[in-house]
């Protein structure tokens, strides 16, 4: 299990590597994404809500039947509260506990340093949640509604966790099944969000770019950690390496 992982790792993080990065699409994307986020933030610091965001709220919240309902409530529910914290550290421990453990640790500090990213956007920011006069508000929040801090966790905790299934998975059809069992909640929760009065559409679509660029950052991190520690192990366990690293803890315990 240990040297596939070794394998499977070694061999997808020198793919991802690419060959002129400066020019690379994902650098042109991590541009714009950028630039988005800084004018929608610029916007939300200025307009409590943008030209777009009422009608398309009210529109999305037009949709009226009890099953879309409860799901829109259930979506939401991992993310309310202390429960984000809880799933995070739980989907950290269980890869840590099936012989991941960077991938466990980096998922953990990916939804921690996020949270707090989007936790300090939202205070100097300032922009108010939706009103009851304009919108139903169905969760009510008193604290700063751009980014969307649920978009956020859902789509660095699932997408980090989709991109590490993707990375170990044996065959084709579980690679499928991985990638829909993770996209499907970063997809729904948007417009759970929206639906249930708790954020303008801007506000979700901050937490979309927002969450995509701090993941992508922790991604790359985990990529160039994951390339160091395989080319440590991999000297380490040249013979005359390791000869000498035994020598030296046989010293050591003298």
């Amino acid at each position: 299990m240990e040297n596939s992982n070794r394998q499977t790792g070694a061999s997808l993080a020198s793919r991802a590597q690419p060959v002129h990065p400066v020019f690379s699409f994902q650098a042109v994307l991590l541009f714009f994404s950028i630039a988005a986020l800084s004018f929608l933030g610029a916007t939300a610091y200025r307009e409590p809500f943008l030209t777009g965001d009422l009608p398309l709220a009210q529109w999305i919240q037009s949709i009226d039947f009890t099953s879309f309902h409860d799901l829109m409530v259930w979506v939401s529910v991992p993310g309310n509260g202390w429960n984000g914290w809880a799933l995070s550290t739980a989907v950290g421990v269980t890869l840590i506990l099936v012989n991941l453990p960077i991938e466990g640790a980096f998922v953990m500090a990916a939804v921690a340093s996020g949270s707090t990213l989007n936790s300090l956007l939202k205070w100097g920011i300032g922009r108010p949640r939706p009103s009851d006069e304009l919108l139903t508000v169905w969760q009510s929040f008193t604290h700063e509604s751009f980014p969307s801090g649920h978009v956020s966790f859902y789509v660095l905790l699932f997408g980090f966790f989709c991109f590490v299934g993707l990375l170990y998975a044996s065959d084709g059809l579980r690679a499928h099944l991985f990638f829909l069992a993770t996209a499907l909640p970063i997809g729904l929760v948007g417009l759970s969000r929206i639906y249930l009065g708790a954020h303008w559409p801007s506000d979700v679509l901050g937490g979309y770019l927002f969450g995509g660029i701090w993941l992508y950052l922790c991604l790359r991190t985990y990529l160039a950690f994951k390339r160091l520690s395989i080319s440590v192990s991999s000297q380490l366990m040249e013979p005359g390496i390791r000869e000498r690293v035994g020598v030296q803890r046989h010293c050591a315990g003298r």
